[in-house]
């Protein structure tokens, strides 16, 4: 009965709900658990030592009868292995001629899901990428020839999580490339396309009538203005900030004027700002107040 150690410890009916408080793991934990255990067809040649196939499952005959769900379902270990079915007797205790006959007939052996899933009866039944076949390798010719155990494996819990990780990492992906292409199209029309179509809107009112250039270049000082009364708004609330900062205030507040303040050097620092506090024009920006100029010109060229 000491087979039945080695289904019951990777037994594939075990659930969490099952597991009392007491263990501390149970086969569920893996992504392997045992569903087919078989031997070659070969076997049932009678060789040196006679027919073998009588010596791949445990018999159990006139032996006294025993619970051997009791007997291997770890009830008072760590590791749980529950009970397998109502009559685990019943899955191990087959003639040979009773068990089932796999891949392509080669290979004869019992499911151990097969009373729960009528269709997991052979391992192909189950695609390659969600089994794992397990043989012995360290063997002679001899005995390879003879007998030897095949134990598969169903490992489709970890597959349909492999499929459910590869699932997220690729939503994600999608995600970030779709945020990345927002982000990049709208710095390409705000730094690019707009200042263009500007431009050509420009192009064309001073082709129409040479003096609205006039009018476009007020509206651009109009502009210059504004950007340059607000830099002086917020130079002088930083001003304003250091300043009482140094005087008689409480402790939480010069902190928290302290971080405003140098939140704001570092953004502008991160918007590259120079000397002078504005930022850096961008080509686009000097060519559009060029061409206003060049309007201007034209403008008072015309009188």
């Amino acid at each position: 009965s000491t087979f039945c150690q080695f289904p019951y410890f990777h037994n594939p009916t075990c659930v969490r709900s099952q597991v009392p408080s007491t263990a501390s793991s149970f086969p569920g934990d893996t992504f392997c658990k045992i569903f087919w255990m078989g031997t070659p067809r070969q076997a049932e040649a009678p060789g040196d030592h006679g027919n073998l196939t009588d010596l791949f499952l445990p018999r159990f005959f006139d032996l006294p009868a025993y619970d051997l769900n009791e007997h291997w379902n770890g009830q008072n270990n760590a590791y749980f292995q529950c009970n397998m079915t109502d009559d685990p007797r019943s899955i191990f205790d087959k003639p040979w001629n009773e068990t089932r006959s796999c891949v392509k007939d080669s290979y004869k052996g019992i499911s151990l899901l097969e009373s729960r899933e009528a269709l997991l009866d052979c391992p192909e039944k189950i695609r390659y990428q969600e089994r794992t076949v397990m043989y012995p390798s360290a063997i002679n010719t001899a005995e390879w020839e003879q007998l030897y155990f095949v134990f598969v494996f169903d490992r489709r819990s970890g597959s349909q999580m492999e499929a459910g990780l590869n699932l997220g990492q690729t939503l994600f992906i999608c995600l970030l490339l779709g945020a990345g292409a927002l982000t990049f199209s709208n710095d390409a029309n705000k730094y690019v396309l707009q200042p263009i179509e500007r431009m050509i809107a420009n192009v064309e009112k001073i082709r129409n009538n040479p003096l609205a250039a006039m009018s476009i270049g007020d509206q651009e000082s109009h502009k210059q203005g504004d950007s340059k009364r607000k830099h002086g708004v917020r130079r002088t609330l930083e001003q304003s900030m250091t300043i009482r900062s140094n005087s008689e205030e409480s402790w939480w507040t010069q902190k928290k004027m302290s971080i405003i303040f140098y939140w704001g050097r570092i953004m502008a620092r991160y918007r590259k700002e120079g000397r002078t506090g504005q930022p850096e024009p961008m080509e686009t920006v000097v060519l559009e107040k060029t061409i206003i100029k060049i309007g201007a010109l034209i403008a008072l060229g015309f009188g």
